[in-house]
């Protein structure tokens, strides 16, 4: 099947290796989008709206390429579309574009909307590090042995064990 998110989960590219340790896309974007959900809430309600907006914006541009990146490699590679995946896809672009417009600023104008919004881009983005930070050391402690369950299994294999399982009926 073309729609597996099983496949996807499962394979290589649902992890990211550092020197740190292993870390699964999951959980980035989890932390990812509870950081969107609460700027757009500060922002909202704040009067620096104009610098969290901007900093959005910004973390946007490398996390819609990322979603083009991994867009690619699920159809490309796998040979698979996961929904889930394709849902944070278009949440990234429709935020890319929406942004802006809730800043009450056009795209041709963005330069001078950073520019203006710079001192407070230097807050955000340190707090940003923090948030991810702690978030990540919190996800490891809730569950030390989730990095285990996501070993490398090959789609054959995977989903050989998956149908050998035996399937309830829903009455």
């Amino acid at each position: 099947d073309f729609f597996d998110c099983d496949s996807a989960l499962a394979s290589r590219y649902s992890l990211i290796r550092t020197r740190f340790g292993t870390i699964p896309t999951s959980e980035l974007g989890a932390l990812y989008y509870l950081l969107i959900g609460f700027g757009v809430l500060y922002a909202w309600a704040s009067a620096q709206r104009q610098a969290v907006l901007s900093f959005l914006f910004l973390s946007l541009i490398p996390a819609t390429l990322y979603s083009l990146f991994m867009a690619y490699i699920s159809v490309f590679k796998l040979g698979v579309l996961c929904l889930l995946c394709l849902t944070t896809y278009l949440c990234n672009f429709l935020l890319l574009l929406l942004i802006p417009s809730a800043a009450e600023t056009r795209f041709r104008n963005l330069f001078a909307f950073f520019r203006s919004a710079r001192p407070g881009l230097i807050f955000y983005t340190v707090f940003t590090l923090l948030f991810f930070a702690i978030g990540l050391l919190s996800f490891r402690g809730l569950n030390p042995k989730i990095h285990k369950a996501y070993a490398q299994v090959s789609k054959k294999d995977y989903l050989k064990l998956f149908y050998s399982m035996p399937q309830e009926t829903l009455d």
